[in-house]
């Protein structure tokens, strides 16, 4: 039984981590990646050479946002009203015209919804594919990776980081960098998965956050606290989960291990893993849209009660960390 947890959860070792640099550890493989897990701060990290992450050089897929070319069938895809409710409370306060800046903007769902709110926005992306789509709406977006002179000094009151903060092997210098081109009294806003949440510790090493080769920074908000972000500016924390979320990510966590255990199995060989690519979006509309939205009424029912053990114990799915710089 205790190796099997082990298996599940890691084994403890004295890897250190990547963020705080504790060494109170366990360590664990997915496949031919190999993690640790922090018992101080909460962090998994890729264990992995610096070298080893410049060498990932990762893809990313636009998908259904590909075969969308109207205007409105993009804004419906990239949830622009409910971007414009994330974004409302965070304007509060903030001189107009406000300049935002979305790092990491994908195809500008945030952009969109920050002009639509009076805003000033621009983004930078680092995926041609996602970017072109973007300029579509008429965006302003710069390709390539954000690094420390791309932007002038204290030229934004808002700076997005929306499911970013994950694919960057030293989060600290990172965040420093996006500080220093905020204005004093302006807000850095870092959207990612929670790696202390309900939801990550029920999967274990089979978490679906874990399944995309970059994530190589998963955080929690004792991550967050062991960067000493502080002498910066005020920190702040809230969480959030869609009810079905849970479910969601459980289903996908145990269909993952078992197509673990089936790559190991001398009698049933290797899965592929491999899915056919099927672009079930047109630039008419998204006729699966309905067939998800029933979909999420059952997965909501299902994972009702350990979503609402997540939102107990504040260990909800996603974490949002915002600093307002000092004035």
């Amino acid at each position: 039984m205790l190796s099997w947890l082990d298996s599940w959860w890691g084994r403890r070792s004295q890897r250190p981590c990547r963020i705080c640099q504790s060494t109170s550890t366990r360590s664990f493989a997915r496949g031919e990646r190999s993690y640790v897990r922090c018992l101080d701060c909460e962090a998994i990290t890729l264990d992995a050479s610096r070298q080893q992450y410049d060498a990932l050089n990762p893809t990313y897929d636009p998908g259904p946002l590909s075969g969308l070319e109207e205007p409105e069938a993009l804004r419906r895809y990239l949830a622009v009203e409910d971007k414009k409710a994330f974004l409302r409370p965070l304007l509060e306060g903030v001189a107009s015209p406000c300049k935002v800046l979305d790092v990491g903007c994908g195809a500008g769902g945030y952009l969109l919804a920050a002009q639509e709110l009076g805003c000033e926005a621009c983004g930078i992306e680092p995926s041609e594919d996602h970017s072109t789509l973007g300029r579509k709406l008429g965006l302003s977006i710069r390709p390539g990776y954000f690094s420390e002179g791309v932007f002038p000094e204290a030229s934004f009151d808002v700076i997005l980081l929306s499911h970013v903060i994950e694919h960057i092997y030293s989060p600290r210098p990172f965040i420093e960098a996006l500080i220093k081109v905020l204005r004093p009294g302006g807000k850095l806003v870092v959207v990612t998965p929670n790696s202390a949440s309900v939801v990550a510790a029920l999967s274990g090493k089979w978490w679906v956050m874990l399944k995309p080769v970059d994530h190589v920074s998963m955080l929690s908000e004792n991550s967050y606290r062991a960067m000493k972000l502080e002498g910066f500016g005020t920190v702040e924390f809230s969480q959030s989960e869609y009810p079905w979320e849970s479910a969601a990510s459980l289903a996908s966590a145990g269909r993952d291990a078992v197509r673990g255990l089936l790559s190991h199995s001398p009698t049933r060989g290797a899965t592929t893993g491999m899915e056919p690519k099927v672009n079930r979006a047109s630039s008419s509309g998204l006729p699966w849209q309905s067939v998800w939205s029933r979909a999420r009424g059952v997965l909501k029912l299902i994972g009702l009660p350990i979503h609402q053990l997540a939102v107990a114990q504040g260990r909800q799915a996603c974490l949002i960390m915002t600093l307002t710089r000092a004035s």
